[in-house]
């Protein structure tokens, strides 16, 4: 019996093995440099997206505190027109202004506030007491106007002083006596 032949083994000469080995090296090489390019550029990105987020949180809160402070400066400027439209139209006491609701009041692009005459209108026909009577120009000497809610009318302003029973003559003295007490006043002889 024969034995069985091993197949043929192919053998490659040493310079193409070698050759080979270092064209393998050579990719290696490659593909380290390149991972660790990609490492860097990975590290890199997430560094940026990190500053890119701080960023974006400060452009936000920036943005948050200038349209809150842009509110509130367009508050104030309707509050200032609102108080001098008011005080032109006669306002007597510009405290008076807290029983408007100002709440659809609003600055347009102008810089106008939208909504003030209508608002100061509704005022002045709802509660005339709170604004000045506009003068009469048929009339220099207008009478006052009461705009008091007591019925009583006004004390005078200069109320006659007491007379000193010092000043009166005996009739006079007489006659506030009979008032004070009632009773005649006697003769001493």
């Amino acid at each position: 019996m024969s034995e069985p032949k091993d197949p043929p083994v192919e053998t490659f000469d040493k310079a193409y093995v070698d050759n080979l080995r270092n064209e393998a090296a050579g990719h290696r090489l490659k593909a380290q440099e390149t991972q660790q390019k990609l490492d860097a550029a990975i590290a890199e990105r997430d560094d940026f997206k990190a500053k890119f987020e701080i960023a974006d949180a400060a452009r936000v809160t920036a943005e948050g505190a200038a349209l809150e402070a842009k509110t509130s400066a367009d508050q104030r400027i309707v509050s200032v027109e609102l108080k001098a439209a008011a005080l032109n139209l006669g306002l007597i006491d510009p405290d008076d202004l807290r029983l408007l609701d100002t709440s659809a009041l609003k600055l347009n692009d102008k810089g106008e506030v939208d909504g003030l005459a209508d608002a100061l209108g509704k005022l002045q026909t709802a509660k005339p007491h709170l604004f000045k009577v506009p003068a009469d120009p048929s009339n220099p000497n207008p009478a006052p106007v009461d705009r008091t809610s007591n019925p009583n009318p006004a004390p005078p302003s200069n109320p006659p002083a007491p007379k000193r029973a010092t000043d009166m003559d005996t009739a006079e003295y007489a006659k506030a006596y009979r008032e004070v007490t009632g009773a005649q006043l006697r003769r001493i002889a």
